[in-house]
Parts: C-alpha cells; structure tokens; sequence
C-alpha cells in the first residue's frame, strides 16, 4: 500500500507540476497580449490627440480668419460711416459760413452791430464744422466735459427736461 501511495503521490506531483507549467505559460501569454493591448491602446490614443490637435487648429485659424474678415468689414464701414459724417460736417459750416455773409450784406441799419456779431459768431461756428473733423468735434467735447463737468450735467439735464415737456405736450 505503501507504494501505491508513494505511486499516488507521485502522480498528483507529477500532475500539479504540469499543471503549474500551464498556468505559467498561460499567465505570460495572457501578460504578453495585455502589453500588446496596451501598445495599440497608446497608438490609438496618440493618434486621436494628433487628429484633435489637428482639428483644434484648423477650427482656430477659420474663427481667426473670420474674426480678421468681419473687424475688415467693420472699419471700412466705420471710415464710410465717418466720411460721410464729416462731408455733412463741411457742407453744413459752408452753408453756415454762406448765412453769415447773408446776414451781414442784408442787416438793417439800426441791427446791423447786432446782425454783423450773430454773423460772425455763426461764420466761426460754420468754420469750425468746415474745417473740423468728427474725431475733433469728439475730443472737443470730451475735453469741455473734463473741464466744466457741473456745466455739462445741468444742461444734459435741462436738455432732457425740455424734451421730455416736448414730448409730452
């Protein structure tokens, strides 16, 4: 019986040591798909940042594109816009300048001082809007406000009590 153990032994030995073989084998087979796996996982995943990279920069130069397109489209409609502002400006002063010369030619005699001063500060006016540009007439204004800022605020606001009445009547 002794040996029929001894026998019994030695097979299941014989068969756990075949079996721990295969369970070996198995696991670098399975550790050397999974490092496979791995790899083209990375690949992929390389080239799908590449490809969104790609994408992000192509969409970026069409949005920069467009943006340099439309800011063009709008300065030249500003320069329009402010050319014909600033045509208006000088026929309006040459019309002024035209009425002042009117008032004085044609001023009664008992007015005429009175008439020659109307005259001449609407000359000046008509100058200023002949010669002037609307970037000027902004800094003017910009420049009357910092200096009598109390000034410009009461007249603002009677302005806008006058226009009120006027709508409203």
């Amino acid at each position: 019986m002794t040996n029929n153990v001894r026998n019994m032994s030695d097979t299941v030995v014989s068969k756990a040591e075949s079996m721990a073989g295969t369970v070996k084998d198995k696991a670098y087979e399975l550790r050397d798909k999974a490092s496979e796996f791995g790899e083209t996982m990375s690949e992929k995943a390389k080239m799908m940042s590449d490809k969104a990279s790609t994408t992000m920069h192509t969409v970026s130069d069409k949005a920069s594109n467009a943006m340099h397109s439309v800011s063009d489209k709008a300065s030249a409609a500003m320069g329009t816009v402010t050319e014909k502002a600033n045509m208006a400006m000088t026929s309006m002063g040459e019309s002024m300048t035209g009425l002042a010369e009117t008032i004085r030619e044609k001023a009664p005699g008992a007015v005429a001082p009175y008439a020659r001063r109307a005259a001449a500060s609407l000359e000046q006016a008509g100058t200023y809007l002949e010669q002037g540009t609307i970037g000027d007439m902004v800094d003017d204004i910009t420049g009357l406000v910092h200096r009598h800022p109390l000034l410009v605020l009461i007249t603002g606001l009677g302005l806008g009590f006058m226009l009120a009445r006027k709508r409203n009547s």
